[in-house]
């Protein structure tokens, strides 16, 4: 190499240096853990563990880091490192309703059994409580019956209270596999319910009323937090 061009590559390299000294701890933080989110979007699983295990090592406070991890071993198969992601994110954040369904789901796998199971669930919190246009993030694992082919399909329940609308988009699966729904519903504050995002795992050639093979469903309360069973809630309040 050339001494002009020597001289211009480390100048670059000590930039870049420089770039990356001069991100706060949050801003650091955050770049990986976006980074993260995009391959797992990507299925890019082996470089979204090197990204949210980065962004753990900054800072071991945030728990959607170990979400992040987790699912990407998920999507490795390493159902055991998953686990294990669960359990430090636990120890260093507690405990929290997605930890629990995240050990849930990978019970599903590990189980061999058939059906649908949310793993993951985002959405702009700011935008939910304003009741406005809200894009949701909603991935899902699944594994089919027989290696017939299904669909996996989404709905809210924005019409009614106790049931769940369909909406414009499904996506053909056999076998078993992760697949994430990005869609924008303008959500509806039920005066006895609570606001619902609802998927499930139907057969390819049902007819215009049909029961799915397999659902699975979350909610938010009024301020914005996610909770499990409708059903177990409202008698655990009662």
């Amino acid at each position: 190499m050339k001494k002009k061009e020597l001289t211009l590559a480390i100048l670059a390299g000590l930039l870049i240096i420089l770039a990356a000294c001069g991100k706060s701890a949050a801003d650091r933080w955050q770049e990986q853990y976006d980074l993260g989110a995009q391959y797992l979007l990507e299925e890019n699983y082996e470089e979204a563990v090197v990204a949210f295990t980065a962004a753990i090592e900054l800072d071991p406070k945030q728990a959607d880091a170990y979400v992040g991890l987790a699912n990407a071993y998920v999507g490795t198969e390493n159902y055991e490192e998953a686990s294990g992601a669960i359990q430090e994110g636990i120890a260093a954040c507690g405990e929290t309703e997605t930890f629990a369904r995240l050990a849930d789901n990978i019970s599903f796998l590990q189980s061999g059994e058939t059906g649908i199971k949310i793993t993951s669930f985002s959405f702009d919190n700011a935008k939910y409580l304003a009741g406005e246009a809200t894009e949701f993030l909603v991935s899902v694992i699944y594994r089919c019956p027989d290696d017939q082919e299904y669909i996996l399909m989404i709905g809210a329940n924005t019409q009614e209270a106790e049931s769940f609308h369909m909406l414009d988009e499904d996506f053909a699966v056999t076998g078993y596999g992760y697949y994430q729904f990005r869609v924008s519903i303008v959500p509806v504050q039920w005066d006895e319910s609570y606001f619902g995002i609802y998927v499930n795992l139907s057969e390819a050639d049902h007819g215009d009323t049909w029961t799915p093979f397999s659902s699975d469903v979350l909610y938010i309360d009024p301020e914005g937090n996610l909770i499990g069973d409708l059903a177990e809630n409202i008698q655990g309040g009662a």
